[in-house]
C-alpha cells in the first residue's frame, strides 16, 4: 500500500505485460489499475453481504485522485449499507427485460449476437419459427 499522489501517477509507465494495480491507503479498498496498452482505471473493492465486490469508478486522468477518492468513499459507505450498484442494476435490467415481449428480445438478441454469423438470416426465421406462438407474450410471463 502507498499514499498515491498526481505526480506519481502521471509518471507511471504502462507495464509490458499483465497490469499493474496499486493501493491507494487514503481510502480503503482504492484501486489504480494500469494495463499495457495504457488504460488507467480506479475501482474500489469492498465486501456487500459477505461478497467480495469490486466497483469501477472512473478512467484516469478524467477521473482525477481527489475525485476518485471522493467516489471510492461513497461507493463503500454505499456497500456497506447493503448497497450493491451491480445487483442493482442487473435487477433493474431483469425488470425492464421482463416487460419487453419475446419477438423484442429475439430482435434485441439478433442485433447483439447473430449479426456476426454467416447464417445470421436463417437462424433468426428459425428462432421467430420456434417460438412463434410466444413472439408477442412478455419474457416473464413464460
Amino acid at each position: 500500500m502507498a499514499t498515491l499522489s498526481d505526480l506519481q501517477l502521471k509518471r507511471l509507465v504502462p507495464p509490458e505485460t499483465d497490469r499493474l494495480e496499486l493501493t491507494d491507503d487514503k481510502a480503503v479498498g482504492h484501486k489504480f489499475r494500469l494495463t499495457p496498452n495504457g488504460r488507467a482505471t480506479w475501482s474500489v473493492q469492498v465486501n456487500v453481504h459477505s461478497e467480495k465486490r469490486r466497483f469501477t469508478i472512473g478512467e484516469y486522468p478524467a477521473t482525477g485522485l481527489s475525485e476518485a477518492r471522493r467516489q471510492a468513499a461513497k461507493m463503500r459507505a454505499d456497500a456497506l449499507a447493503g448497497h450493491d450498484p451491480i445487483r442493482d442494476r442487473r435487477t433493474k435490467a431483469e425488470g425492464v427485460m421482463a416487460q419487453q415481449s419475446v419477438a423484442q428480445v429475439l430482435n434485441l438478441y439478433a442485433g447483439l449476437r447473430l449479426k456476426q454469423l454467416k447464417t445470421a438470416g436463417e437462424r433468426e426465421r428459425q428462432l421467430h419459427r420456434a417460438l412463434a406462438s410466444h413472439l408477442s407474450k412478455p419474457i416473464g410471463g413464460l
